[in-house]
């Protein structure tokens, strides 16, 4: 599949989701979620990216059997950054942002 050809990184520009409908084949839709240069290459995050860099490695090397070392992860291992949870209203942006079939939809924290 097409889709198989994004690569991983934990401070991703685009994510994936597969599109079910009825009566239809299903689909991978891809959506940018940061700016994204010409010539730049699209990443998505293979796992959740919340959380620090060791619990993220852990999860990819336990399911994608491969080390991260993405710009992110090689940066927060030399400067920590706390995780976190978006809760409240980011989180029903975002829930709403998933679900919205708009392709010009974008996620805005205030």
């Amino acid at each position: 599949p097409k889709a198989a050809v994004f690569n991983h990184s934990c401070a991703a520009n685009a994510f994936a989701r597969v599109r079910l409908r009825p009566g239809q084949s299903p689909s991978v839709e891809v959506r940018a979620i940061a700016p994204i240069a010409v010539d730049e290459e699209i990443c998505i995050s293979y796992a959740d990216s919340v959380g620090d860099v060791t619990a993220r490695r852990k999860v990819l090397r336990d399911s994608f059997f491969f080390d991260c070392a993405c710009d992110r992860c090689t940066r927060e291992e030399t400067t920590p950054t706390p995780s976190f949870e978006i809760e409240g209203d980011a989180a029903a942006k975002a829930t709403a942002l998933e679900a919205s079939s708009d392709p010009t939809a974008r996620l805005v924290y205030a």
